[in-house]
């Protein structure tokens, strides 16, 4: 599980989600297309086509490259990027980086 220390920023990837934020299994949809979530924490298209984050994910369907893949991709049709920052919050709430977190 990643950490954070206070005030610093870090990029979580699809993988960080799995499987807190998104089950395996979990459905996720671009543009029409469906995939699904692996233990793996990559998306899997019908295709059997893996992609291992959800800009990847976007291109293959269709949404151009230049786009933001976490902005493209639905889960339970909310934005992957809105679905990643509750479960930063979520995280932080519980003491998830930082030097105090589990302190006494």
């Amino acid at each position: 599980i990643p950490h954070w220390e206070d005030g610093e920023e870090r990029t979580m990837d699809l993988r960080d989600l799995v499987p807190g934020a998104l089950p395996v299994g979990a459905l996720v949809t671009c543009r029409g297309k469906t995939g699904m979530i692996t233990e793996e924490g990559e998306i899997e298209a019908r295709s059997g086509a893996a992609f291992s984050s959800p800009s990847k994910f976007a291109s293959a369907s269709g949404a151009g490259s230049r786009t933001n893949g976490w902005d493209e991709v639905l889960y339970e049709g909310r934005q992957l990027s809105s679905v990643r920052r509750e479960f930063q919050r979520n995280l932080q709430s519980l003491g998830g980086g930082g030097e105090n977190g589990f302190s006494k």
